[in-house]
């Protein structure tokens, strides 16, 4: 199964179903503590750990910095503080810190520009250039959300 809005495959709909959780703008995991609201019900929980219950924290060592999971802090220390580059370009030899950042860095070689506009022919290297993008049409949207039409005085 294919995801309609950036075209990863899934091996099961169950796995598509969550991954498009991550393209709605929903946010239903609410903190009771400071009702800050989460995509994801772990990433709630993690930011109750670190921030209200002081559970579960790991400090960076190096600036302070805190994490509620200890993966992330070690990344965290790995790619900030250390330098560490181990994701390298196959195409020119440029070394990247995190294996997203030197993926999008590829597409300058290949052309590749898989975030479509959907009321235009325009496409993006990246996901952030679609949205910025997206505000030339923010009154086409509107528009087509409110199903009216405009209506010429003249």
């Amino acid at each position: 199964v294919q995801c309609n809005v950036c075209d990863k495959a899934f091996a099961y709909k169950s796995a598509l179903e969550q991954h498009m959780i991550k393209h709605s703008e929903e946010r239903p995991h609410r903190c009771e503590h400071c009702g800050k609201c989460f995509k994801y019900r772990q990433f709630m929980v993690n930011h109750v750990r670190s921030l209200h219950t002081g559970e579960n924290v790991f400090a960076c060592e190096t600036c302070g910095m805190v994490f509620s999971a200890k993966h992330n802090m070690v990344r965290h220390v790995r790619d900030v503080h250390r330098g560490e580059k181990r994701f390298r370009c196959d195409l020119c030899e440029r070394c990247f810190a995190q294996k997203s950042v030197m993926l999008t860095h590829r597409r300058t070689h290949t052309g590749e520009k898989p975030y479509a506009c959907e009321h235009c022919d325009s496409r993006f290297t990246e996901k952030r250039g679609l949205a910025k993008h997206m505000v030339l049409h923010k009154d086409d949207v509107a528009l087509v959300e409110g199903q009216g039409e405009e209506v010429d005085d003249a």
